[in-house]
């Protein structure tokens, strides 16, 4: 009769642990799902969008022996996003101290630059970046560094050809 009653205690508790343990995950959804729902959609929409025009690239101009007058060229462009590097206010300094090695950028003049934007989202650096310097940025792997990539005009037959071709701007 003693180890029955107590088979049933152990049961008892048993049972009452996984209700307790249940009870306080469905409130944890509850939670999630009603009281803290705009907070969490507000998050997911920052990370899900990103709003930007992004340029396609321009066809080639060929002459009528098939030679390339005009050509679109893939570059990089180097760039910073000062409202990431500003949560941390001592990953500016080690962010320019990085790529004053790479962008061939002095490390105050980086600074200055991130500190002086008006736009939080994107600072461009430095444009047409090698390949070389595109890895070296990649391998670094800092917070609100990146590359764009875009588009430029190339005119082989020299600069002529831009003039009597149209020219468009200078990324186009």
């Amino acid at each position: 009769m003693n180890a029955s009653r107590r088979e049933i205690w152990v049961m008892s508790l048993f049972l009452t642990v996984i209700v307790l343990v249940f009870g306080a995950l469905l409130w944890r959804v509850f939670d999630l799902k009603y009281y803290q729902r705009e907070t969490f959609q507000e998050k997911s929409q920052r990370q899900l969008s990103a709003f930007g025009i992004e340029k396609p690239r321009r066809g080639q101009i060929l002459d009528c022996k098939g030679r390339v007058l005009a050509a679109s060229v893939k570059t990089y462009n180097a760039f910073v996003e000062p409202r990431v590097l500003k949560e941390y206010p001592d990953q500016i300094l080690v962010t320019a101290s990085t790529l004053q090695d790479i962008l061939d950028i002095p490390g105050p003049e980086i600074c200055d630059i991130i500190e002086q934007s008006q736009n939080p989202g994107f600072v461009k650096l430095k444009s047409k970046i090698s390949d070389q310097q595109r890895q070296s940025l990649r391998q670094t792997r800092l917070r609100g560094l990146g590359v764009e990539t875009d588009w430029n005009r190339l005119y082989p037959a020299g600069n002529l050809t831009g003039h009597l071709l149209g020219f468009v701007g200078a990324s186009d």
